[in-house]
C-alpha cells in the first residue's frame, strides 16, 4: 500500500482518543505532588488573568460580643479577597520526518512510529511540567510555571509581589510563607533528622501552625541525600515510631513515608547543588495550593500538517494553566541542608 493512503487525519483520531490521555496520566504520575493534585485540578474558561480567592480573612476580626444598645464594628478590614495570576503557554510539538514516513508502508505501520514519537512527547511533558521550569521554578523564566522556588523563596520576609500581592515583614505580612534558614547537616553527627530526633521537623510543624492558626504540612517534598536521613532516622528509632507509608503512593511507585499525617516524598527534581550537596525541603500544606487549567488547554491535541517549509508533518500537544496558593503562610521552606554524609 502506497504511503499516499494514509489518513493523518485517522491517526490525529487515534492520538487524540488513545495515546493523549496517557501523556496526561503520565505527567501526574510521575511527580508526587501531581500525583495528589490530579484528582483535585481546577478548570477555568479563560480571562486575562487568573483569579483565585483567599482561604481566610488576611486581617481577621470583624465578629464580636455584644450587649444593649453597643455598636457594631461594621468597618471592612481588608480589601484584598482574591491572589491574581498570569496563566502560562507550554507545548510539546510531535514530528515526523517526510523521509520516515517514505520509510513505512500503509497506517499499519504509521501506528508505531507515531507511537515511538509520543513516548518522546510523554518523556518531555514530564520533564517540562515537574522539573526547574515547572513545578520548582523560582520563575527566572517568566514563560515558565510559577513553581515553588518562586511560591516559597529563601527571603519571604524581603518585599516581593506574589498573586499580585505585594508582602514583606511588614507589608501584608499575613502573605509571607515561612522559611527555615538554618544550617543543617546530615548524617550521625549531624543536625537534622537522623541524629536530632525529628527536632527540625517538630520545629517546622510549630512554625507553621503558630503562623497559620493551626493549620499544618500534609506533603514533604524532599531529594534524596535529605530523604536518607529522614529512612535513617526511621530505622534508628524504631522502638518508639513506627514509620508507616500512603499505600497509595506505594501502589504508584513511589517510595514514601508519613510523619505526624504528613506524608515525606523524595522527589530528585527539588533543588539541589551537585558539587555543595546543599539541599532543600519543601512543608507544603496542600488545601492551600491547586493547578488551575484552561478548560480547552488541558493536554489538547492539534492535529498534524504539513510543515510550510519543511518536508515533515507536526502536530501538538497544548497546556495552560497556573499554579495557584490561596494562602502562604501555611507552607514552609529549609534553604540550607547540607547532604554530604547521606548523598551518594
Amino acid at each position: 500500500m502506497p504511503t499516499t493512503s494514509i489518513n493523518w487525519d485517522q491517526v490525529s483520531t487515534h492520538v487524540q482518543d488513545k495515546m493523549i490521555p496517557r501523556v496526561r496520566n503520565n505527567v501526574f504520575n510521575a511527580n508526587v505532588a501531581w500525583y495528589r493534585m490530579k484528582d483535585r485540578v481546577e478548570k477555568y474558561s479563560g480571562g486575562r488573568k487568573i483569579v483565585y480567592p483567599l482561604a481566610f480573612e488576611p486581617e481577621g476580626g470583624g465578629g464580636t460580643y455584644w450587649q444593649g444598645a453597643d455598636r457594631i464594628d461594621t468597618r471592612h478590614r481588608n480589601p484584598i479577597t482574591a491572589a491574581e495570576y498570569y496563566a502560562i503557554n507550554a507545548v510539546v510539538p510531535i514530528t515526523v520526518l517526510q523521509e520516515e514516513e517514505d520509510m513505512v508502508r500503509g497506517p499499519e505501520m504509521v501506528m508505531p512510529l507515531v507511537a515511538s514519537k509520543m513516548k518522546l512527547a510523554n518523556r518531555t511533558a514530564v520533564s517540562l511540567l515537574g522539573g526547574s521550569d515547572g513545578l520548582f521554578s523560582a520563575g527566572t523564566n517568566p514563560k515558565a510555571l510559577a513553581g515553588l522556588e518562586l511560591a516559597l523563596p529563601d527571603s519571604p520576609s524581603t518585599l516581593h509581589t506574589y498573586g499580585g500581592i505585594q508582602c514583606s515583614s511588614s507589608v501584608n505580612p499575613w502573605w509571607r510563607p515561612q522559611v527555615d534558614t538554618t544550617a543543617y547537616t546530615t548524617g550521625t553527627a549531624g543536625n537534622f533528622v537522623q541524629n536530632a530526633n525529628w527536632a527540625p521537623f517538630d520545629k517546622a510543624w510549630a512554625n507553621i501552625g503558630l503562623n497559620s492558626d493551626g493549620l499544618a504540612p500534609t506533603l514533604v517534598l524532599l531529594n534524596w541525600g535529605a530523604f536518607n536521613d529522614v529512612s535513617a532516622a526511621c530505622t534508628k528509632l524504631d522502638s518508639s515510631f513506627r514509620p508507616q507509608q500512603d499505600t497509595n503512593l506505594r501502589k504508584a511507585g513511589f517510595i514514601n513515608i508519613t510523619y505526624k499525617n504528613a506524608t515525606i516524598v523524595v522527589d530528585p527534581n527539588v533543588p539541589r547543588n551537585s558539587s555543595t550537596k546543599k539541599e532543600k525541603a519543601y512543608f507544603l500544606h496542600e488545601p492551600s495550593f491547586n493547578l488551575v487549567v484552561h478548560e480547552a488547554r488541558d493536554f489538547s491535541f492539534m492535529p498534524w500538517r504539513q510543515a510550510f517549509d519543511q518536508f515533515l508533518k507536526v502536530a501538538y500537544i497544548l497546556w495552560r494553566g497556573q499554579l495557584c496558593f490561596s494562602e502562604r503562610r501555611c507552607n514552609l521552606k529549609m534553604t540550607d541542608i547540607d547532604t554530604t554524609a547521606t548523598s551518594p
